[in-house]
């Protein structure tokens, strides 16, 4: 039986199903992943850090209207030596690939309905600290899938386009200079 159909079952069946979220953050440094409670465990076959009851993910939208919409992880009540850190290693984070799942449980026995499921792809942007007396929040802020929607694929049809993409080529070169040149024809 697939995932959801494990989910979906149980849920027919009058249970209201306790649900798990896991956040998979591929960093330069290394992959860390944590999960939405306290301690170590084992989903899906591999180990996750808890993050108590410090962590939080905000709204998960998949920008369904004309806006690519934020989501920010955040870590609450962290120690200055870690919010220096995280300043510091600001630059190191930006394009690292994000990713956030879900699992669901039986509300009795507390077994694992199915494998964890992807429910959101986006890719790390910047990180901020906020302090409010001697305790930081360091939020991790992620784009998702449609930030770059209205960026061309492959690049402009320019020569500093074509310049980033192939040094030295020289293709378009001229190209600024044909947009209105009229070009004549031999007649023969």
């Amino acid at each position: 039986m697939s995932y959801y159909g494990e989910a979906i079952d149980a849920h027919l069946r009058g249970l209201a199903l306790p649900v798990v979220f896991l956040a998979r953050i591929g960093f330069t440094t290394g992959e860390v992943r944590l999960w939405n409670g306290k301690g170590r465990v084992e989903l899906g076959g591999e180990i996750w850090d808890g993050s108590d009851a410090w962590g939080s993910i905000s709204n998960l939208e998949s920008g369904g209207s004309d806006t690519a919409p934020e989501v920010m992880l955040s870590l609450s009540g962290v120690d200055e030596g870690i919010a220096r850190y995280a300043r510091r290693d600001a630059p190191v984070v930006r394009g690292a690939p994000v990713k956030i799942y879900e699992v669901y449980f039986h509300p009795q026995t507390w077994q694992q309905l199915g494998a964890p499921v992807q429910v959101y792809d986006g890719i790390a942007d910047r990180v901020s600290v906020t302090q409010k007396a001697t305790a930081y929040t360091v939020t991790l802020h992620v784009e998702g899938p449609f930030v770059d929607r209205s960026k061309p694929a492959d690049g402009l049809l320019t020569d500093l386009s074509q310049q980033r993409r192939f040094p030295g080529d020289l293709g378009l070169a001229f190209q600024a200079e044909c947009v209105s040149k009229v070009i004549e024809w031999p007649i023969f």
